[in-house]
């Protein structure tokens, strides 16, 4: 089997991948009359081993790769300086494509502010346990530290240690306030009733009337 490089040719642009699995052997080739050079290169394509013929120019760039490298191959065409369209063997080398999601960067970034916002909470965890020694009640802690758990969230996880450990504090209070409503302070005056009474309606003369 070999490479049919006239596909490539009538297809400038288009590219085959393939492995250089040997160097190329000279030979002379003749056909109505004409003569040139050839060198038989044997490459690997999609694990098949194929010939490939190449003449001087295409011979050039192959020689200057290694055994075993793998590469890309196209026939590519330019316009000269003189308007004329002209054709070469372009060969680059392969690279592996990176199958990488576009928003990768994106999601990394929210994975290490989760990250972070988990070590924040585990700190703030952590905090509170060493300031707060008298909790016995597990379910009570538990409940105050959820609620500033969500606080912490609806403030888009950017609260730090200390205020989130000043928020438990306030949190708590509440707690506090609504176990012992007797110990709130009791209103210093009594509230006055709005009163309710019309004004008497006054009447303005026309001419009294500012507009």
């Amino acid at each position: 089997m070999f490479i049919n490089l006239k596909t490539l040719k009538d297809n400038p642009g288009q590219e085959i991948t393939l492995t250089l699995n040997s160097g190329g052997v000279f030979e002379k080739k003749e056909y109505n009359g004409k003569s040139w050079n050839n060198y038989k290169y044997e490459v690997i394509q999609d694990g098949q081993v194929y010939s490939l013929d190449a003449t001087d120019a295409l011979h050039r760039k192959l020689s200057t790769l290694d055994q075993n490298t793998t590469f890309n191959l196209s026939y590519e065409e330019f316009t000269s300086n003189e308007g004329q369209l002209r054709h070469y063997w372009n060969v680059e080398l392969f690279e592996q494509p990176k199958y990488e999601n576009v928003k990768s960067n994106e999601f990394k970034d929210h994975l290490n502010r989760v990250k972070q916002a988990s070590s924040n909470v585990k700190n703030l965890s952590d905090k509170i346990k060493e300031e707060n020694t008298t909790y016995t009640n597990g379910a009570r802690f538990g409940m105050i530290f959820n609620n500033v758990v969500k606080i912490f969230i609806a403030n888009k996880m950017n609260m730090s240690t200390e205020e989130i450990v000043n928020t438990f504090k306030r949190v708590e209070g509440w707690v506090e306030a609504c176990e012992n409503p007797a110990k709130l302070p009791l209103a210093t005056k009594d509230n006055e009733p709005v009163s309710r009474e019309m004004l008497d309606t006054i009447v303005y003369d026309a001419d009294d009337l500012p507009f």
